[in-house]
């Protein structure tokens, strides 16, 4: 199965008041570095969705501000000629996620092949933008954009899917300079918990 790794980096940030992606996450690299270091663990190519990053390979949202259903829809239409059999999504904003635990989901699809999806999960809640989606499954997720939805997980809800359990402080996202702090805080304590 070949995978795309897609860093999800187009938000507008608005809560935290800055852009997230160009934090600094650690002494040398910002949050959008830190995701592609991530997906890199074990993906070969990654590509940055919703913004222009010099030197990769860059989707922008056919349908802007639609949140990161729309960049799902974006991907998919993007895909569409390619050879790729799936993509595996991290929004720029989870620096604690493993890049280990996409080989997981990778390795759960390759034992699954009726599935169409593999996301991170805690305690019975999905994260659906930390997982591997198979190109069966965007095109699904961008029918579900085109008829109006916008939520990820309703989205999800209409892919057969599996979950890989992680612990939740690891999947947590930053919407707030409070988030921001923590997570810096978490990843320091932590040692960044590897990638």
């Amino acid at each position: 199965m070949k995978i795309l790794g897609v860093v999800l980096a187009g938000g507008l940030s608005s809560r935290m008041g800055q852009d997230k992606a160009s934090l600094p996450w650690n002494d040398n690299q910002d949050l959008l570095h830190r995701a592609i270091e991530i997906l890199k663990v074990s993906q070969q190519e990654v590509w940055i969705s919703g913004r222009e990053v010099a030197g990769f390979h860059c989707v922008l949202d056919i349908v802007p501000r639609q949140g990161p259903l729309g960049a799902m829809h974006a991907l998919s239409h993007a895909l569409a000629a390619t050879d790729w059999d799936a993509i595996a999504v991290l929004p720029c904003d989870m620096p604690l996620v493993e890049g280990g635990w996409y080989g997981e989901m990778a390795d759960f699809l390759r034992l699954h092949p009726e599935y169409e999806a593999a996301v991170l999960a805690h305690a019975g809640k999905a994260f659906p933008l930390t997982g591997i989606y198979r190109v069966s499954g965007l095109t699904t997720m961008a029918c579900s954009f085109e008829s109006g939805n916008r939520k990820v997980i309703t989205a999800l809800q209409g892919l057969s899917h599996g979950t890989i359990l992680k612990p939740e402080h690891r999947l947590m996202n930053m919407n707030q300079p409070e988030d921001y702090q923590r997570l810096l805080r978490e990843g320091k304590q932590g040692g960044e918990h590897g990638i």
